[in-house]
């Protein structure tokens, strides 16, 4: 962007991990911060060229591999929807809303946000 001199919205995926944790997963959960900090940081560095960075935070989603497990063992969904206010997955189209939205002229002075589109998992 920086180099065609324009201006414009990137839009990070981190995970409601990001801003939680989960037994066994130090590795992913890492990863997940990281992109929320980088996030963070790169909206400061780059904001006065016009380039807005933020991410979105997914929660459990069904997308194939999720129907996949649920195929495979169908208690499955029960235990993946248990800790979820809205009381059912994300469907994929609710990602991409929020994203569009992010880089919408809606969005102009949103900037190193973490928004989170998980069902009200991180609310607990």
């Amino acid at each position: 962007m920086l180099k065609q001199e324009e201006k414009g919205c990137i839009v990070n995926t981190s995970s409601q991990g990001g801003i939680t944790g989960f037994p066994g997963q130090a590795a992913y959960i890492a990863c997940k911060h990281a992109i929320i900090g980088l996030t963070r940081t790169a909206s400061i560095d780059y904001a006065a060229q016009g380039i807005r960075i933020n991410a979105v935070l997914p929660g459990v989603i069904l997308t194939p591999m999720a129907k996949d497990i649920i195929k495979r063992n169908p208690a499955m969904e029960e235990a993946m929807v248990r800790d979820i206010p809205k009381g059912r997955l994300g469907e994929p189209y609710e990602i991409a809303h929020a994203v569009m939205w992010l880089c919408s002229p809606y969005a102009t002075f949103v900037d190193g946000a973490a928004i989170s589109v998980d069902g009200g998992f991180t609310i607990h």
